[in-house]
């Protein structure tokens, strides 16, 4: 189980936005599954206000994760889904859409003692996301997080 912070990148309805936020996981020898929440904003047309936006998704992974006495390593390709909210603090124009991602993901780990370890989580890919319109866009993404693992 693995507790991380950092950031995830993706461009949404023609803006690259980096939102910043964490993510909560439990990996089970090839299979990993994860629950993350993001937030990021963006200024307004007249710049003296922010519009704020919340990503939440679920993660799962499937991959190769050999272990040695002080280092672990997990490669392999994930699929999330996502809840977008925009314009939280607005809600006269607060919109909804989904979000899928598809990625390669590697994460590193070091054990600093025996069930305590080091977590670096980076993963790339591509994101499918349907917004304000029926369009479907098609973006790169990727995150980089750091955290700290509890191995049971």
């Amino acid at each position: 189980m693995d507790v991380q912070a950092g950031a995830q990148f993706m461009n949404i309805a023609q803006r690259d936005l980096l939102f910043t936020g964490g993510q909560i996981g439990v990996t089970y020898d090839w299979l990993r599954l994860q629950f993350g929440t993001y937030g990021t904003s963006t200024p307004t047309a007249n710049l003296k206000d922010e519009h704020q936006h919340i990503l939440i998704d679920i993660q799962l992974a499937a991959g190769w994760h050999p272990q040695w006495d002080a280092f672990a390593l997990f490669l392999g390709a994930s699929a999330s889904l996502g809840f977008w909210m925009q314009n939280v603090n607005i809600p006269e124009s607060m919109g909804t859409g989904t979000t899928f991602r598809a990625a390669f993901v590697v994460r590193p780990t070091w054990w600093l003692a025996r069930h305590w370890g080091l977590t670096l989580h980076l993963d790339a890919g591509v994101t499918f996301g349907r917004f304000r319109s029926n369009e479907i866009s098609v973006s790169p993404a990727g995150s980089a997080l750091f955290g700290l693992q509890y191995r049971f």
